[in-house]
């Protein structure tokens, strides 16, 4: 029996097909403050985490996690229309892609 053993993180493998996703989707920006790919975990971390509010999360996000979130960023980002259709874009791409396998 072969056994292989990879180098990746639990969270990479949990996050490379949205991450994956996101390289070819439209309507990424550039956004260094806080970027696309920090808007898509710390939004996938909200609804995995056991939080009691949005700002309850974006202090742990930002103490355990290290990501570069604040309340105003964070709240601000899901009142944005291109981020929404970001989301839509990367979740029709995975399909897709995972369909096309």
């Amino acid at each position: 029996m072969v056994v292989e053993y990879h180098n990746e993180t639990i969270g990479e493998v949990f996050f490379n097909p949205m991450l994956e996703a996101l390289e070819i989707c439209d309507g990424t920006r550039n956004c260094p403050e806080f970027t696309d790919e920090d808007f898509l975990r710390t939004g996938v971390g909200r609804c995995l985490e056991d939080v009691r509010s949005g700002r309850d999360w974006i202090q742990r996000a930002a103490r355990v996690f290290g990501l570069p979130v604040t309340v105003d960023r964070f709240f601000k980002s899901l009142r944005s229309d291109r981020r929404l259709t970001l989301i839509k874009s990367v979740s029709n791409t995975g399909w897709k892609e995972k369909g096309a396998r």
